[in-house]
């Protein structure tokens, strides 16, 4: 979002306009997720983008190889904060981790 809302943006009035929660769909159930929005609505997410509701299949086994790794999942949780500006909740992560446990 950073990025996208640049001096140009700004200048025209685009601005941050909170957040948008969804429910999307992934291997393990449905997961609510949020995602930020600016008021032109010209901001378009990366990973799981406008009108999308299935979990990207690139992003489900980053967090499994970041868990494996050894990273918790407080750390995992602020890492796709700062990377990819979205909130996925401690639940969510468990719920994706608990896979590789065995």
């Amino acid at each position: 979002m950073d990025l996208h809302l640049d001096a140009g943006e700004r200048q025209q009035g685009n601005r941050r306009n909170g957040q948008v929660s969804k429910q999307v769909r992934t291997s393990d159930g449905i997961i609510e997720v949020e995602s930020s929005r600016d008021r032109s609505a010209s901001f378009e997410p990366q990973i799981i983008r406008k009108r999308e509701t299935v979990l990207a299949e690139n992003l489900e086994p980053r967090i499994l190889s970041m868990y494996g790794l050894g990273m918790s999942l407080r750390d995992i949780s602020s890492h796709l904060k700062e990377v990819y500006d979205m909130d996925i909740s401690h639940d969510t992560l468990a719920a994706l981790t608990e896979k590789i446990v065995p």
